[in-house]
């Protein structure tokens, strides 16, 4: 018998065909061929595909993996058939980049996946599962009905155990009942589930007038289901959809179900069933069940309405040709074509045959391919999302003064890659501006304000790429050949690439901007100094995600002798940035940490010894920690705690203390040492901590009472 959800990729494949598009099918196929229009690939051929095919729409069923291969798409589609779980929940979250939506079958998984993922709503197309009602009625030609027949057709492990438990009392209300059970068989069944199997195929041998049908094809399946009379499932288990219980009101057989998830939209309480709240397995959800079961079959006007606007229901909702023809609008309106398009679906299931399919888990990888295009001739002439399979644009927008030491370096490590380069010369003196004629698209000549944030405005103007990044002359980009994977029309506004300070004595963590960031959003840069991209003051780039293979080295920072020359330098324009961005966190972050520097350059002057001018200085970096920042929900918290922690150390003020709280067993690498001025702040601290691990994550999904 066909297992629920992976019926949808071959009947909505068929049905998107019949659009006159180009339809492929990967997945585990022992007769790879053209079936009714249907081009079914083994997925071995896959890793081919990705190398050499394209298509317009890639619609990965399930499979996560076929996601992550560079396949050349203008479209990308999740179809998911499962409650999320943390783990996956995880690789989504980190495909988004190339992830254009998420079909979701139901409101009740849309709800799921959006409390699990930080996915914008739109990003979500509510779609459905459907039936083939034309091979229902072919199938159930002449089938006669036996009202007192129920037949269960879910997985034995969701609530068959429930069902057989009944069943006695059942039997006693109605002398009359017999009962079909079948399932599909799952061949990728671990020992635990074999031993459930073995144990309920025992029950069933013992119990009187329960028939094991096992595993039917679609046809045999349609019959049972015409031949009975009720088709029950005291669900326990989070369905997302129900395709069997859609199947059953398509043959006609009104339905009874717990009340529960997605059985809630698949089932139309008094319509197509009934549905009955409660826990399954206690005294109050069996007696309601029995009630309902035996209602329908002493109640023949009852059961005659629920079979006739059960069917409707499907008739007018749930077929598969109609949810296709939504599905090819929802794809013309994407790709904003009319023409034909190709489209290619991976599904990880197993299909023997077209005529009656069996599926079964898979997971098979495949391996990675890269395929990068020089871009350095193009200059945007023509900007889309549909050229270059979907690639969007990138303009490099750089600031330069007297840096022909190091441009060349930085300038070849961005020209392959990007696809107009802008250079703006405040000054130079130098050789800077023939250099960066040899690469550049064009080389302006900008007046110098004292003002970093300005003149990084002022090298946007006339940018024609989607994308803008930012990169200095002391700096070069590594990893530049992946970038193009990231340039489509996704949920990002940003891309934060890590940038590594080099230095001969000293070690630095790397810093984390936004470096890469959508044009034409509204978003400008901030700050006279230390200044970063924003969509408003104190409003970081959102949705913006850390790329894990593309860098930025910067070695403006060598020497301790170097790094003192900037500071002195920045100084000015850090007091001149508090005066014209007063309310600037990220601003107050580096006064912070450039009062600290005071206070240590005061000190090496005074051998050592903190005098008062350099204690002020400090006082002002613990302020700044205290009175803006010292929230641990504060995103700068990060960056402010350790300053306030330097800060509290040269003072020699408050209490050094070493604490953990947590599980027993991680206690030797959880502590914690810092500094605290007060009892108020350690307990502060701490209780953050326990409220985190007393935190309890959702179980599961609670049952309508």
């Amino acid at each position: 018998m066909d297992s629920g959800q992976g019926q949808g990729c071959p009947s909505t494949s068929l049905k998107v065909k019949d659009s006159h598009n180009r339809v492929r099918v990967f997945c585990n196929c022992p007769r790879p061929g053209e079936y009714d229009g249907v081009e079914y690939l083994d997925l071995a051929d896959f890793p081919k595909f990705v190398e050499s095919g394209e298509c317009d729409v890639f619609i990965a069923s399930r499979f996560l993996d076929g996601l992550a291969a560079p396949v050349r798409s203008r479209v990308n589609v999740l179809w998911n058939h499962d409650v999320l779980v943390e783990e996956a929940a995880g690789m989504i979250n980190s495909l988004m980049y190339k992830i254009d939506a998420l079909f979701c079958i139901s409101e009740f998984q849309r709800e799921q996946y959006r409390q699990m993922l930080d996915i914008p709503a739109e990003r979500f197309v509510l779609t459905r599962n459907g039936v083939d009602l034309d091979l229902i009625e072919e199938c159930t030609k002449g089938v006669g009905r036996e009202p007192e027949r129920l037949i269960y057709t879910s997985r034995p492990e969701r609530g068959l155990r429930v069902l057989l438990e009944m069943w006695p009392r059942l039997k006693a209300r109605r002398p009359g009942l017999k009962l079909g059970v079948a399932w599909y068989e799952n061949a990728g069944a671990d020992a635990q589930m074999k031993q459930l199997i073995g144990t309920l195929k025992c029950e069933i041998s013992k119990l009187e007038g329960v028939e094991l049908l096992g595993a039917l094809n679609k046809r045999g399946l349609y019959r049972e289901m015409a031949r009975a009379g009720v088709w029950v499932y005291p669900g326990t288990f989070p369905e997302v959809s129900c395709i069997s219980a859609m199947e059953a009101a398509g043959c006609g057989t009104p339905a009874v179900a717990s009340k529960y998830c997605a059985l809630k939209e698949t089932i139309a309480e008094g319509e197509s069933g009934l549905l009955i709240p409660g826990v399954p397995g206690s005294e109050e959800y069996a007696e309601a069940f029995e009630d309902a079961v035996v209602s329908l079959i002493e109640d023949r006007e009852k059961w005659e309405r629920l079979n006739a606007e059960g069917r409707a229901r499907i008739t007018q909702s749930y077929q598969w040709r109609l949810i296709a023809e939504e599905w090819q609008k929802w794809i013309e309106g994407r790709l904003c074509v009319s023409e034909s398009l190709r489209l290619c679906v991976r599904n990880q299931k197993r299909i023997s045959s077209m005529a009656e399919s069996s599926y079964r888990s898979d997971n098979s990888d495949c391996s990675d391919y890269s395929d990068h295009s020089d871009n350095s001739n193009n200059l945007l002439s023509e900007k889309s999302v549909l050229k270059n399979g979907g690639r969007e644009t990138v303009s490099c927008c750089m600031i330069v003064k007297d840096a022909e030491g190091t441009l060349h370096r930085c300038l070849k490590s961005v020209r392959p890659w990007v696809d107009e380069l802008i250079v703006c010369d405040t000054g130079s003196k130098d050789s800077t501006r023939e250099i960066a004629r040899q690469y550049a698209d064009g080389v302006k000549e900008i007046d110098w304000t004292d003002d970093f944030g300005e003149a990084r405005n002022r090298s946007m103007e006339g940018a024609k790429g989607d994308w803008i990044l930012w990169i200095d002359a002391d700096e070069y980009l590594v990893g530049g050949e992946h970038l193009e994977k990231y340039l489509r029309a996704n949920m990002y506004n940003g891309y934060v690439i890590r940038q590594h300070h080099q230095a001969l004595d000293a070690d630095f963590k790397p810093d984390v901007p936004v470096r890469l960031f959508r044009n034409n959003r509204g978003i400008k840069f901030y700050g006279v100094i230390h200044e970063h991209p924003e969509e408003a003051l104190n409003e970081g780039i959102r949705p913006a995600v850390i790329l894990s293979d593309v860098h930025i080295v910067h070695d403006g920072y060598i020497t301790e002798k170097v790094r003192r020359e900037r500071f002195l330098r920045n100084l000015p324009m850090l007091l001149k940035d508090r005066e014209k961005y007063p309310q600037r966190r990220l601003g107050l972050v580096f006064l912070a940490r450039d009062y600290i520097h005071l206070a240590r350059y005061e000190m090496e002057r005074n051998k050592g010894r903190l005098e008062e001018r350099g204690r002020r200085f400090l006082e002002k970096a613990a302020a700044i920690h205290r009175e803006h920042f010292a929230d641990q929900n504060n995103p700068l918290y990060v960056y402010s705690f350790p300053l306030y922690q330097t800060a509290l150390a040269l003072l020699d003020r408050g209490i050094e203390v070493a604490w953990y709280v947590g599980p027993a067993e991680a206690r030797a690498g959880g502590i914690r040492r810092c500094r605290v001025e007060s009892e108020e702040e350690l307990r502060g601290m701490m209780e953050a901590r326990v409220r985190g691990m007393f935190r309890k994550p959702e179980e599961g999904f609670a049952f309508e009472r």
